[in-house]
This record gives C-alpha cells, sequence and structure tokens, in this order.
C-alpha cells in the first residue's frame, strides 16, 4: 500500500485532546499524528497509515467524534499537508449567514423585511 494519509476536519476544537488520547489508545504513536489550526473554529487531524485495517481503524475513531470530513490522501509530503488541509476546509466549512423568517401580519400590505 502507498504512503496514506487520513485527515479529519472538526468544528470543535475541544475535541483535540479526546481524539489524541483515542488514538493513543488504539495503538497510534504521537509521531503518528498531528493536529493543525485552520481558523479560530476549525482543525484538523492528520494521521498516518500504514494498512487498510489501520485506515478502517482511524475511521472509526475519527466518525465516533463527528467530523465534517474526512479524506484519504496518497503519497503527500509533509510540507504540503498543511496547504491541502487548508484548501480543502475553505471549500467545504464555511460560516452560513443568519436567517430570519417572519411571519406575515397583514397579509399583501405588510412591509417587507430582509
Amino acid at each position: 500500500m502507498k504512503t496514506t494519509r487520513v485527515i479529519g476536519l472538526f468544528v470543535n476544537a475541544q475535541k483535540a485532546d479526546k481524539i489524541s488520547n483515542s488514538l493513543e489508545i488504539a495503538g497510534f504513536s504521537p509521531q503518528l499524528f498531528s493536529m493543525h489550526d485552520i481558523s479560530e473554529n476549525v482543525f484538523a487531524i492528520n494521521v498516518f497509515v500504514k494498512d487498510l485495517f489501520e485506515v478502517q481503524m482511524v475511521h472509526n475513531i475519527l466518525d465516533f467524534y463527528r467530523p465534517e470530513k474526512i479524506y484519504d490522501v496518497e503519497n503527500i509530503g509533509d510540507s504540503d499537508v498543511r496547504s491541502y488541509i487548508r484548501a480543502h476546509s475553505k471549500a467545504e466549512i464555511f460560516e452560513s449567514p443568519l436567517i430570519r423568517k417572519r411571519v406575515p401580519h397583514e397579509g399583501i400590505n405588510s412591509e417587507v423585511h430582509f
């Protein structure tokens, strides 16, 4: 199998310690995974895996903590991981504007509010 990294994107940065503890309990040494802050509310975890069993194990651990997105990336260097994460996280996670729904009170003569 080629060199594979599993990258998970999360919105809640408070999950970082729990995820790292779960990975260590599963047998991954701290040298095999790293955390990256993408923006103030978004972080990513990058795990280096060797075979399909480890890929499935990392997917199960990350799925438990409900990530926004999980990527499997092959043959990417350490220097390119951060730029890859930034590019894909900006494309996948965005803040939506607050939408307010107003109930019309007077039918067709009521004012229009946006």
